[in-house]
């Protein structure tokens, strides 16, 4: 809906908030109830961007965020959690390929190779120590 070219030196999110508020007037004038949600990465998770969205009814948004130490050490016990369960099925696959084949070390390479990574989600209620004016969800994917 919108491209703008811009110096390297310019905060990503600059003019963003009032670009979304055209973009939605545009669409609101159309379609005056359809549901819209607003997607971006980290740059877009800024305050004045999260507020005016949450005060607009019928505008919700997804944001990345980078990751950084205090969400790491919140989601620790879930990345546990994944790596056991990791490990747990490869240990399965593996005690069935050795009653199939010669134990050896590549038994453990191909059975990584048959399963699926654990993927687990953790739902947080964070909040940035300055920027932003209130706890917001957050959803981890490990």
């Amino acid at each position: 809906m919108a491209a703008k070219l811009r110096p390297s030196n310019v905060d990503p999110a600059e003019g963003a908030l009032e670009e979304l508020q055209r973009v939605i007037k545009q669409i609101r004038e159309k379609w005056s109830n359809v549901q819209i949600i607003v997607r971006g990465d980290s740059a877009y998770s800024r305050e004045n961007i999260m507020h005016w969205c949450e005060s607009e009814t019928g505008v919700d948004y997804v944001f990345g965020l980078a990751k950084n130490s205090r969400l790491i050490k919140m989601t620790t016990a879930t990345q546990s959690k994944a790596k056991r369960e990791f490990e747990e099925r490869r240990s399965t696959v593996v005690s069935f390929l050795e009653t199939l084949f010669t134990p050896s070390g590549e038994l453990q390479k191909q059975a990584t190779e048959l399963i699926n990574d654990s993927i687990l989600y953790r739902s947080l209620n964070y909040q940035t120590l300055e920027s932003w004016s209130r706890s917001r969800r957050v959803v981890s994917l490990i």
